[in-house]
């Protein structure tokens, strides 16, 4: 993680081509104010973005231009510790296991449960930010003294 300086604050790319489900996807992730989303409805659309480094990607696992596994390459390419949840309405454990094994984070059923799954997995990645950001300090710190110490 550690994309961004300010910690805590988490930027999430959703990339599903249902409009109306990306939406609410969207918004039940805003609710955490430190939360940074952006929506694409296409493989092809997030590919650009890439460069903006966000800290997690969820991903729709039937997109209309690109297959999941294409996807999943050509993220994990660009970015190699970012993060990637498949959302998918597919129940099929072995697609699953084969996503895992090409790179994704973790794979979840489009349910009554996904937004609770997001959300677990979100309050993980703030708390390693924030972790990070004070590991950070600590040896900036550490650093600063050493170093007047010595003069």
């Amino acid at each position: 993680m550690g994309n961004n300086p300010k910690s805590g604050i988490v930027k999430i790319f959703i990339v599903e081509d249902d409009e109306f489900y990306g939406r609410m996807l969207k918004h039940q992730v805003e609710l955490d104010p430190d939360n940074r989303v952006s929506l694409f409805y296409k493989g092809a659309e997030v590919l650009p973005h890439l460069d903006e480094r966000p800290d997690l990607i969820t991903l729709d696992y039937s997109l209309p231009d690109t297959s999941c596994e294409e996807l999943i390459a050509r993220i994990k390419k660009a970015l190699p510790d970012t993060p990637i949840i498949v959302v998918s309405a597919q129940e099929n454990i072995s697609t699953a296991i084969e996503l895992l094994k090409k790179g994704a984070y973790d794979y979840i059923e489009k349910n009554e449960k996904t937004k609770e799954r997001i959300w677990g997995i979100l309050r993980n990645l703030q708390e390693q930010k924030i972790a990070e950001s004070e590991n950070l300090k600590k040896q900036t710190m550490e650093q600063f003294f050493s170093t007047k110490l010595r003069k």
